[in-house]
């Protein structure tokens, strides 16, 4: 009963109600029960029934307790009975239902076996049919499987088998076959790893990449071999190019120059061509006749040779240089580019060595010409010519860092080589020989980009050996001829030796021409001998040694005269040797006294000799000598103020001479005619540049003079210093008023020492009264007057400094202020403090 109470809780919701109506109709079922019955009826949790009963048996009513819980079930009981009874008839109608529900089940159960049934047979069939086609469709994939991984298969057997066929030829094919073998790893066995045969090919690429990478540097090492034997005659061909390169330049300044020369001047130019000066090897002057054809010859000669440089091919650009491209790339594909780089600059450090000791050692036999340098110095070339169009090539491979750690290597080694065999040499033509071919090797590498620098430098140490030789060659000549001469004046008998003297020696005496024969020199043949055959041999072989050393004029030009003076120098001595060695006669001494003073005369015409010949030089030079004319003004207005430091050292005056001598000073007058001499030789210079050195000379000397006038060194001046000082003013005042440069304006040169003579004039004069006039006008109006104005250029200070020394000087003469002592002192004193009033 308890289990239905449980499971039907809406009845027992329903019987609640009726409980307790129950229980208020039963009087025998107390509250107490009722609630226990209550809780037992709604208790949810099983757990807690032995709670209630033993609440039950605590209050000791379980009798009670039991007849009440039965009199509830019969009454449950009876309420169940109701309901049934009242759904009886529904639930007969539905087993009616459920009965007729039946047997339409069994009849649709009867039509699925059926359908079922035929649905097994068609599905037999089916079945049949995609097993095979599932079978059909597997045969298929795995012949497509198949088909794909034989054609991946293909190319990659294809290419294995071209590589091992192009490995086993012995061409320089391994550029392609290390393609080949990339492309195998990268495109190929990756995606076929999982085949035994992949794994063979993957192993043998290791192998196959050691091969080539030997045949790659043999192939390196035959080409360096190479490179080796052809450096030679590149270096040759390159030399001769530069050779006729330089020659044709040369031809063209010539050929260019004659046809200036004809333009400005036909009846020079027609001379030219009649009566051609040459210069023999003894140094004396030779004339020949010469035709107008010599131009027409030099224009073919370059024709010729600009045909013959068209149709050229250098020795280089023969050469093969694939195998050093192929290997670039083969070792950058290997990832050895660096090692191989290494390898390269490594083996040509070690040929540039092993050029360079060739000639380290050689016997004294090998050095009586210079045959033996010839291919030393032209390997050398040729070895550098290749660098430069490797690098040109691969930048990487040779690297500037690389080519200057070679080039300055190779610099010190010759100049070392070349030192050591020449520097005892006294050969005069081995040395110039010797000095043409530095000088070629210089220009050839040069065009190429190397700096040639230190052989210039080593040029000028031969040129210094040549001329210590030249010097000890022409003083044992000028010894022999001293001994040799008979200190006896020239006789000329007849035209014929007149015209010879005079030819080999320049000599002008008033009334020569017309004396009659036999005509007397005053000098013994001594004189010209010394001055033709040696004196101008010697400058002419200097010069000629200097042609093309990338020297200016002026450069030239002191060289030649440094070396002459030290020529000069070394006569002296072995003139003083010749009158000390033994005792000379009255008449010796003379005559040699009358030679020496008359080629202390000519050294006049070897200096115009030597700006002549220096002028002449071709000079040819790529660069064509950028910004000379400011190096040309600065070299000669050094020079010039050179010879003003040296009258400022000899120049000595007395600031306290009592009267002038009524000339210029001596040492103002030989720097005049300094300056005469200095700007005749200007006349082939431009005219703007020629006028700023004589400005610039002129302002120079103005200023020293005005400094020396001022200088605190001394304390007085004497009014007849002053006077003396005024005449050297007035004497360069008339050299600037004469204009030695043409070009000037009126009085532009004579401005320089106007504040000078202002100065001179105003306190010579004295004129204070018109300084201190003009110098008390208002501005604008000493503006609108400055052309009548005396004294514009004078400062009051300058003013102020030379009156202050005037006066020291009085003060020391005894006789000042011995009369009107008070009136001059107040004087001047008013004139020194007007003038320190002004502002300059």
């Amino acid at each position: 009963m308890t289990s239905m109470v449980s499971t039907e809780p809406s009845v027992n919701t329903g019987e609640d109600s009726k409980s307790s109506e129950s229980s208020s109709a039963n009087p025998e079922i107390s509250a107490e029960q009722e609630f226990c019955l209550y809780e037992l009826e709604t208790l949810s949790d099983s757990s807690s029934i032995g709670l209630v009963l033993r609440a039950i048996y605590d209050t000791g009513s379980v009798h009670k307790f039991t007849r009440a819980l039965d009199k509830r079930i019969t009454h449950y009981d009876k309420s169940i009975l109701r309901v049934c009874t009242h759904h009886y008839q529904g639930f007969l109608d539905s087993l009616k239902q459920l009965r007729g529900l039946k047997e339409k089940c069994a009849e649709i159960r009867k039509n699925a076996e059926e359908t079922n049934h035929l649905v097994q047979e068609e599905s037999r069939a089916l079945l049949k049919r995609s097993s095979e086609i599932v079978r059909y469709r597997k045969l298929q994939r795995n012949a497509n499987n198949a088909i794909q991984q034989i054609s991946m298969c293909l190319p990659m057997l294809e290419n294995y088998a071209q590589l091992e066929k192009l490995m086993e030829q012995k061409k320089w094919v391994y550029l392609q076959a290390l393609k080949i073998l990339e492309d195998l790893e990268h495109n190929y066995l990756n995606q076929l790893h999982k085949y035994r045969f992949a794994h063979q090919f993957a192993k043998s690429t290791g192998p196959i990449r050691d091969q080539i990478r030997e045949r790659s540097y043999s192939e390196v090492t035959d080409f360096l071999e190479n490179l080796m034997k052809a450096s030679e005659q590149i270096g040759a061909d390159a030399s001769k190019h530069i050779d006729e390169f330089y020659t044709k330049q040369q031809l063209s300044a010539i050929s260019a120059k004659r046809s200036q020369v004809g333009s400005l001047d036909p009846t020079l130019s027609r001379r030219q061509q009649s009566l051609d000066i040459k210069l023999s090897a003894d140094g004396s002057v030779i004339k020949t006749s010469t035709s107008s054809k010599n131009s027409q010859n030099i224009q073919q000669m370059i024709q010729a040779n600009e045909q013959q440089n068209q149709c050229r091919l250098d020795a280089h650009d023969k050469l093969d240089f694939g195998p050093v491209h192929r290997c670039c790339q083969i070792f950058n594909v290997l990832g050895d580019r660096e090692k191989f780089e290494v390898y390269y600059r490594k083996q040509r450090y070690d040929q540039i060595q092993l050029i360079l000791e060739r000639h380290t050692y050689l016997n004294k036999e090998d050095l009586t010409s210079i045959d033996v340098f010839i291919p030393y110095l032209n390997t050398i070339i040729g070895f550098f010519i290749i660098e430069d169009r490797i690098a040109q090539m691969q930048s990487t491979l040779v690297t500037e860092s690389h080519k200057e750690e070679l080039w300055e290597l190779t610099l010190r080694r010759i100049t070392e080589t070349i030192t050591s065999h020449f520097g005892n040499c006294t050969n005069v033509e081995l040395i110039f020989a010797m000095k043409k071919l530095i000088l070629l090797f210089s220009l050839t590498t040069k065009s190429y980009g190397y700096n040639p620098n230190p052989f210039y430098n080593l040029l000028q140490n031969f040129r210094d050996k040549y001329s210590e030789i030249l010097i000890e060659k022409f003083a044992i000549k000028f010894k022999e001829t001293l001994e040799r001469d008979e200190c006896m004046p020239i006789e000329a008998k007849n035209e014929e030796e007149y015209r010879q003297v005079v030819s080999e020696f320049p000599i002008y005496r008033r009334g020569l021409e017309q004396e009659d024969f036999p005509r007397k020199f005053p000098f013994s043949r001594f004189v010209p001998q010394v001055y033709s055959l040696q004196a101008k041999a010697f400058i002419a072989d200097c010069i000629r040694f200097m042609e093309d050393l990338l020297l200016s004029q002026s450069e030239v030009s002191d060289t030649v005269r440094r070396y002459c003076n030290a020529l000069f120098a070394r006569w002296s001595d072995e003139l003083k040797l010749f009158i000390g060695c033994q005792k000379r006669s009255l008449v010796q001494l003379i005559q040699i006294t009358i030679n020496m003073g008359y080629l202390e005369r000519s050294c006049e015409f070897l200096e115009r000799i030597i700006s002549e010949a220096a002028r002449n030089l071709t000079e040819v030079d790529i660069n064509n000598f950028s910004g000379g004319s400011g190096n040309l003004s600065s070299l000669a207005f050094d020079d010039t103020t050179g010879h003003f430091v040296a009258l400022k050292n000899q120049l000595n005056y007395d600031w306290e001479l009592q009267h002038p001598t009524g000339v210029a000073s001596d040492n103002i007058s030989d720097m005049i005619t300094f300056l005469t001499s200095t700007f005749i030789n200007f006349t082939n210079l431009p005219n703007v540049l020629a006028r700023h050195i004589c400005m610039q000379a002129c302002k120079f000397l103005a200023d020293f003079l005005h400094s020396m006038l001022l200088s605190p060194k001394h304390k007085a001046i004497s009014m007849g210093a002053l006077e003396q000082f005024s005449l050297d003013v007035m004497q360069c005042e008339l050299f600037a008023a004469q204009c030695p440069v043409p070009g000037f304006e009126d009085n532009a040169l004579a401005i320089t020492f106007a504040h000078l003579r202002q100065l001179l004039d105003l306190v010579m004069g004295p004129d204070w009264t018109t300084f201190f006039a003009e110098r008390d006008a208002p501005q604008q109006q000493r503006t609108e007057n400055g052309g009548g104005a005396k004294y514009t250029r004078v400062k009051a200070s300058n003013a102020a400094v030379l009156l202050e020394k005037i006066v020291e000087y009085e003060k020391r003469n005894a006789g000042f202020f011995a009369l009107n002592r008070g009136d001059r002192h107040k004087l001047y004193e008013t004139i020194l403090k007007k003038l320190r009033s002004f502002n300059d």
